[in-house]
């Protein structure tokens, strides 16, 4: 009876791991996470797109791995794939982590990640848009360049945490191309170029090393509360809210303090919390909708 009970446990256990994972790959037990690798066959196909959503375990199903040893966190990697025509989704739901690395995609992307996101070494061919946001990201040796640019394309990258830019170049010296990057906490640009018509960079902390710049056909906006130096080649310069009439290679950027400013930031401050707040609201409903049979949600 052990004996049944024991096979049993281990049936349903790896059975549990294909269920938490959404049945999207090959699932790996790790210590301390289970690791799912994407199959590109188990993509969701839409007519013009291919949908991705990942999920963390959801506060309904925690006691449910609990009881089968498998409440970790979840990493979804997605590998070496390569998509020619659609456009591609990526969503991460109960603060699950996406790595994307290696891949090649040929018509736009759209990705947002509640929890933590990395993207590498992933080609990126954007002819409208490009929208990535997470609550922490990585982005190393990525070249995101606009493809064919004949209407105007924004890039808007966004992070509720830390956004870490190594080795990459983002955007293009166009007309049409602008740049928008922000991160409610650090921002660090390692070794990095970022391009476009209009720039716009925001961060409580901005950490830039001397081997990287900014480079904008019209203007750069910067809000920082922390930043020491930063490369700029732009026309028109404004640092939190004041304009730099110096144009050059080096503009050396310090933070002016004053109660306008002040009570500004702690307005900016206000509104992310408020932001946050309603994210988190937004998903929870999710996580609700999505522990439902779909017999029940239809009748409502």
């Amino acid at each position: 009876m052990d004996n049944f009970k024991g096979k049993f446990f281990d049936i349903f256990r790896n059975y549990l791991k294909k269920h938490f994972t959404g049945n999207l790959g090959t699932v790996v037990e790790e210590e301390d996470k289970l690791i799912c690798y994407v199959k590109q066959g188990k993509w969701k196909k839409e007519k013009y797109n291919y949908n991705i959503p990942c999920f963390g375990i959801s506060k309904e199903e925690q006691n449910l791995a609990s009881d089968f040893k498998l409440n970790k966190p979840i990493s979804y990697v997605i590998d070496g794939i390569k998509n020619a025509r659609k456009k591609i989704y990526i969503f991460g739901y109960n603060d699950c982590e996406i790595i994307v690395r290696n891949c090649s995609f040929n018509n736009d992307v759209m990705i947002h990640v509640n929890g933590k996101c990395t993207l590498e070494k992933t080609f990126i061919r954007m002819y409208r848009s490009l929208m990535i946001g997470a609550k922490e990201m990585t982005i190393k040796n990525m070249n995101i360049k606009p493809e064919l640019i004949r209407s105007n394309l924004r890039i808007l990258i966004d992070t509720r945490k830390n956004l870490n830019i190594t080795d990459s170049y983002i955007g293009e010296k166009n007309k049409l191309v602008d740049v928008d990057i922000s991160s409610d906490n650090e921002l660090d640009v390692i070794n990095s170029q970022i391009m476009g018509n209009k720039i716009n960079v925001a961060a409580s902390i901005m950490n830039v090393d001397d081997s990287s710049s900014l480079i904008a056909l019209k203007s750069t906006d910067i809000k920082a509360n922390n930043l020491k130096k930063l490369n700029i080649d732009s026309p028109e310069i404004t640092f939190n809210g004041n304009v730099i009439s110096t144009y050059g290679k080096t503009v050396q950027l310090k933070r002016v303090d004053n109660p306008l400013t002040n009570e500004r930031l702690k307005l900016i401050d206000v509104l992310k919390k408020l932001r946050d707040n309603c994210a988190e609201i937004n998903n929870q409903i999710i996580e609700k909708i999505n522990s439902k049979p779909v017999s029940k949600i239809l009748k409502k």
